[in-house]
């Protein structure tokens, strides 16, 4: 009579073990810059660039363009949380606002720039954009410091 009891406690102690076994595995790392800090999208983004050849181009502008609109999505929300700093912080996030505005504007460009670059040009339109997005990184971080402060 013990035997029949045993499998179902068995059975409920293997399943209600398997969630503690998949809690407890490790979760897969944020990629880190080498300061520390986690990178965001648009970094992840700066590899790809680099290393997508010619014939993969396709791929990467399908990719730049729906983080290029994610961006444009953000900037309301940017927007938002600039207009809601106090004052005297409000006005010195305009600059790095507008800032962001004519990156954005310039990384559109850049896009198209590789959209239209042939072979001949691939390299010097990735590098265009690579520069590009570089900068609209280091006016959001701008930006984001200081709506956390």
């Amino acid at each position: 009579m013990t035997t029949p009891l045993r499998l179902p406690f068995l059975a409920a102690s293997l399943l209600l073990a398997l969630p503690a076994a998949t809690a407890a595995e490790p979760t897969p790392a944020v990629p880190l810059n080498q300061d520390g800090t986690a990178r965001i999208p648009a970094e992840l983004l700066l590899d790809k660039i680099k290393a997508t050849p010619y014939a993969e181009r396709a791929a990467l502008r399908a990719e730049l363009a729906a983080a290029e609109e994610r961006f444009g999505d953000r900037l309301q929300e940017w927007e938002r949380l600039k207009n809601s700093l106090p004052e005297k912080e409000r006005n010195a996030a305009e600059a790095d606002f507008k800032q962001l505005v004519r990156d954005r504007e310039n990384l559109r460009q850049k896009i198209d720039g590789v959209e239209n670059a042939g072979k001949e040009t691939w390299e010097s339109a990735k590098s265009d954009l690579h520069s590009v997005l570089q900068s609209a990184i280091r006016t959001y971080r701008k930006l984001s410091a200081r709506f956390k402060s």
